[in-house]
C-alpha cells in the first residue's frame, strides 16, 4: 500500500489477480498536482462529513452552522479544505512484529464552518487500516474515506471478516 500525505490519499493498492500477478487496484491520482485538484476525491480522507450537505448547513444541538458551500450551494464532502484537501503528519514506526504509517491532521473548529476542533490519526498496519484516532470539542459532525478499487483487473480477495 501507498499513501500520500495530501489528504491522506490511498494512492496504491497491490493484490495478485487470478493468475497471481501483482497489480494495483487504486483509482487515485498519481501526483501532487492532481491530488490537489483531485475534485472526485479517489482515495482521499474525506470529511469531515462523507457526501453533500443541502443548502450547506446543517442542525447540531439546536443551533444551525453554515459550513462552506463547495459543489453550488451545497457542500460536498466537507468543503474546500476538508480532509481531502489538507498536508497531513505522517510517521512511520514499528509494534510486535509489524511495520505502520500514521497520518494526523488537526482540523480547528471553525475550518470550513464546522464546529469543534478534530485531531484525526489512522494507522496503517498490514496493508489496511487498522485504527482510527479521534479527538473532538465540543461536538462534531463526521464521516471518513472515501477508496476507490479498479474491480476488472480480474483481482480476487477473500473476505475474512467485515464491520
Amino acid at each position: 500500500m501507498t499513501i500520500s500525505d495530501w489528504g491522506g490519499c490511498i494512492t496504491g493498492i497491490k493484490v495478485p489477480n487470478k493468475d497471481g500477478e501483482v497489480q494495483d487496484v487504486a483509482v487515485c491520482p498519481d501526483d501532487l498536482q492532481g491530488l490537489q485538484n483531485n475534485s472526485p476525491f479517489l482515495g482521499a480522507m474525506i470529511g469531515r462529513t462523507a457526501g453533500r450537505t443541502g443548502n450547506a448547513q446543517f442542525e447540531l444541538e439546536g443551533k444551525t452552522y453554515n459550513i462552506t458551500a463547495n459543489n453550488g450551494k451545497h457542500n460536498l464532502h466537507g468543503g474546500n479544505v476538508g480532509l481531502h484537501n489538507a498536508r497531513w503528519t505522517a510517521t512511520e514506526g514499528q509494534d510486535d512484529d509489524s511495520v505502520f504509517i500514521s497520518l494526523a491532521y488537526t482540523s480547528p473548529d471553525g475550518e470550513d464552518g464546522y464546529p469543534g476542533n478534530l485531531s484525526t490519526t489512522c494507522k496503517y498496519k498490514n496493508d489496511v487500516i487498522a485504527f482510527f484516532f479521534l479527538t473532538f470539542l465540543p461536538v462534531f459532525v463526521l464521516n471518513l474515506h472515501f477508496l476507490f478499487a479498479k474491480l476488472d483487473t480480474g483481482c480476487r480477495r477473500r473476505v475474512i471478516s467485515s464491520v
